[in-house]
């Protein structure tokens, strides 16, 4: 389990704008999670920050002890975790205002039509779903996205959220 709670609180242009689950202070949810382990070193930490904005082989190398905000990402460490030394994890700042189902869901149909299957946001919590992840927002998140859509399924909201302008 993270140990970490989680939420869908930060709005990702990788996803379109769609909600998507970062490390938060003020949720309940902690969530099953994966390590994988590699050889640590300064290139880890690179290589982490690299994959989260997208310049995975560029070799860029990043300034340490930045502060994550609305732009920013940044890699923190775990000590003693899960039986290893040294965990990495990113951190992220929330950016979704108000923290509602509702707004959940209106930038989830929304990031269809921009970025569309699988990197919408309804997608996003389809794949939550199937690993498990459920948080506090999540059950209202996926009602909404239905009700709005008018379906039974996240997968039957798919077709009308492509077609609809929301």
């Amino acid at each position: 389990m993270t140990p970490f709670h989680v939420e869908f609180v930060r709005s990702s242009n990788k996803r379109g704008g769609a909600p998507t689950l970062v490390p938060v202070m003020t949720a309940e949810t902690c969530v099953k999670g994966k390590v994988f382990v590699i050889k640590f070193d300064e290139e880890a930490t690179d290589v982490l920050d690299r994959r989260e904005i997208n310049k995975v082989c560029t070799g860029k190398r990043f300034p340490r002890h930045r502060v994550a905000n609305e732009k920013r990402v940044i890699v923190e460490r775990l000590t003693e975790f899960a039986g290893l030394e040294v965990v990495l994890y990113t951190q992220t700042a929330a950016n979704i205002e108000p923290i509602t189902a509702e707004e959940f869901a209106e930038l989830a149909i929304k990031s269809v039509h921009k970025k569309g299957p699988p990197y919408d946001g309804i997608n996003c919590l389809i794949d939550a779903k199937k690993h498990g992840i459920v948080t506090a927002l999540s059950p209202g998140y996926e009602a909404a996205i239905l009700q709005r859509l008018g379906c039974g399924t996240l997968k039957e909201a798919l077709v009308p959220a492509l077609d609809s302008s929301a």
